[in-house]
């Protein structure tokens, strides 16, 4: 096994995160391999996070650098804002309400190490498990097994059906000096899925995707600043997502069906119509047809569809 020691520039957003920013520092500052630069943007928070975050820095003033603003910008602008910043040979973001595993930065150095890339040459991105903590407190994990044991589906084929999981963490200098910026007002124009072409576009920059074993990144459901203020419902925000990236990326046609599979199922729970149920089983026969990688999820939709359709499942049992 073959560790080189990789500089990490870790870039945090944040804004009334108060209560979880000792936890996610804390997971950085006692790392195996403590960060190069942490560079923090608060978004003018009101509830003291800033205060937290000047004490850490007089503690360790020679790793964190702050960028506390007087003026709310929003979380695009605000995130938009770190991309000239960092400095090191491998980026990673994390929310100011998430953290990661001790050995994860480590871990990330003898992956990339082994693979025989250069970050500050070669696009990777790493892809280490992905930890969901619930709100009563449970975790669940999420690997990528499916990139592992199937290399030749195409990336973006994978990233429209959210199958590569990923919190962006372990991503080298040279994709990330071509990594997009957020459109101006996407979160306000789009909602909590404005991530969502991003995820896509990366998916068709990376040249390398890098396994990173055991070791994780936690991301806190249902606390973020995109949960708290979400203003476009959720099935509407992927419809709008998914639409755009229908737009604006070349995909082919059992792409292109599978997202206006799961834009016609959301209008289905939204709308409870017997039109957009008759819609939908017209486009769930279609899909189950043509689908190759999503094929067993496609058979549960239909059943957990219909459950979720209360008005529906109550106008074909009279």
């Amino acid at each position: 096994m073959y560790k080189k020691k990789f500089k990490h520039s870790i870039l945090i957003v944040c804004y009334n995160q108060r209560q979880y920013l000792d936890e996610m520092l804390q997971s950085l500052l006692t790392s195996e391999n403590i960060p190069y630069e942490i560079i923090i943007s608060d978004d003018c928070s009101t509830d003291g996070s800033q205060e937290i975050l000047r004490e850490y820095h007089s503690r360790y003033p020679e790793i964190i650098k702050l960028i506390l603003r007087d003026k709310n910008v929003g979380i695009t602008n605000n995130l938009n804002g770190l991309y000239n910043e960092p400095s090191g040979d491998i980026i990673s973001f994390i929310a100011g309400d998430d953290y990661i595993s001790p050995k994860l930065l480590e871990a990330i150095d003898i992956a990339v190490s082994n693979s025989g890339l250069n970050p500050q040459l070669d696009k990777l991105l790493s892809l280490p498990l992905v930890a969901n903590l619930y709100p009563n407190k449970t975790l669940r994990y999420f690997d990528n097994n499916l990139i592992w044991t199937n290399p030749n589906i195409k990336k973006i084929s994978l990233a429209v059906r959210h199958k590569i999981i990923t919190q962006n963490v372990g991503i080298s200098a040279a994709l990330f000096k071509i990594w997009p910026h957020f459109d101006l007002n996407s979160f306000e124009d789009i909602g909590i899925y404005s991530d969502f072409p991003i995820y896509v576009k990366v998916a068709t920059m990376v040249d390398y995707f890098i396994q990173v074993k055991d070791e994780y990144a936690v991301h806190r459901c249902d606390v973020g600043i995109t949960s708290k203020e979400n203003k476009i419902k959720n099935r509407l925000s992927y419809n709008l997502a998914a639409k755009k990236i229908i737009n604006e990326f070349n995909l082919d046609k059992i792409d292109k069906n599978y997202l206006n599979y799961e834009i016609i199922k959301n209008e289905l729970y939204e709308y409870k119509s017997f039109y957009s149920f008759i819609k939908y089983l017209i486009s769930w026969i279609k899909t189950i047809f043509i689908e190759k990688i999503n094929k067993k999820d496609i058979f549960k939709d239909l059943i957990f569809t219909l459950k979720k359709s209360s008005r529906i499942h109550i106008i074909l049992n009279k």
